[in-house]
């Protein structure tokens, strides 16, 4: 399958090619119907774009994908794909914005009983630089954007 492939070319490092290969993926999952692995698809474009140095394109993606997963029930990939939105936000320089997505992801947290552990160490590191971007008096949305999220985890872009 093309997403399988996507995810490949990604991890060797061959991201405009991982992007096209999920546009594939994503044609061939929309005919099928089938809603949870479009989502992580559609997902993982985000990522792309992110690594591609286009976070605005990979906002709409990782929020579209959200809108999916909710619609499917799957909560936690939902709140996994807003955390996305939130380091794409960040890597614009939008704080007012990610805060409110973060707000958004809180208020769903709740509702997970309990949330998964995974999901809670995504949360943490976006969190974690959220307040180092409002500490450091950033704090319009058309500010620089945050320093790169590198110095908080290990690796940047979560794949579904």
């Amino acid at each position: 399958m093309q997403g399988n492939l996507a995810t490949l070319w990604y991890q060797e490092g061959r991201v405009a090619g991982a992007l096209a290969a999920s546009g594939q993926a994503e044609q061939e999952l929309s005919r099928l119907g089938d809603q949870p692995w479009l989502a992580r698809v559609v997902n993982n474009t985000g990522v792309f774009l992110q690594a591609l140095g286009r976070p605005a394109e990979a906002y709409v993606a990782y929020h579209r994908a959200a809108m999916m997963y909710m619609q499917s029930r799957e909560r936690p990939y939902a709140c996994s794909a807003l955390i996305n939105c939130v380091e794409a936000l960040l890597d614009q320089g939008k704080l007012v914005e990610a805060s409110a997505v973060m707000g958004q992801v809180d208020g769903m947290l709740k509702e997970l009983d309990p949330p998964p552990e995974w999901l809670l160490r995504e949360v943490d590191v976006q969190a974690a630089r959220l307040a180092a971007v409002t500490q450091q008096g950033t704090g319009s949305s058309s500010s620089s954007p945050a320093p790169p999220i590198l110095a908080l985890a290990p690796q940047r872009y979560k794949l579904s």
